[in-house]
């Protein structure tokens, strides 16, 4: 499976911790349903290497962004709005040189947005 897109289904579950049993994964959509849980379970940090896109705004899911997201250097779009993520942004976002489509003005974090993005130049898309 390279695309799994369930977005606007009224799923009401968590997301499986399953991104390093998914080698050839590359975009993964789940907007707009009723998920909770983690919004990066623990095995997204093994997800593919060619894994781009990640979506899971408009959910219930939460937690913290990991430290090592940068590690995720195909990233093109993480869309993460609406959810009750919280935490630092970690410094590695900044790795996340491919990214072309974020919604980090919707992810409620605790720490300094302002003083990351002044140094981190990402490109922002309200």
């Amino acid at each position: 499976m390279r695309r799994f897109a369930v977005f606007n289904n009224f799923l009401s579950s968590t997301i499986p911790d399953v991104f390093d049993e998914l080698s050839s994964l590359v975009a993964m959509d789940i907007e707009s349903n009723f998920l909770s849980g983690p919004a990066f379970p623990s095995s997204f940090s093994s997800a593919s290497n060619s894994f781009s896109s990640y979506r899971v705004s408009f959910n219930t899911v939460g937690g913290t962004i990991p430290n090592n997201i940068g590690s995720r250097t195909a990233l093109t779009e993480l869309w993460a709005a609406q959810t009750n993520i919280e935490g630092t942004i970690p410094e590695s976002v900044g790795q996340l040189t491919a990214l072309g489509t974020s919604l980090p003005f919707y992810i409620f974090v605790a720490g300094s947005l302002k003083k990351f993005l002044a140094h981190n130049s990402l490109p922002l898309h309200p």
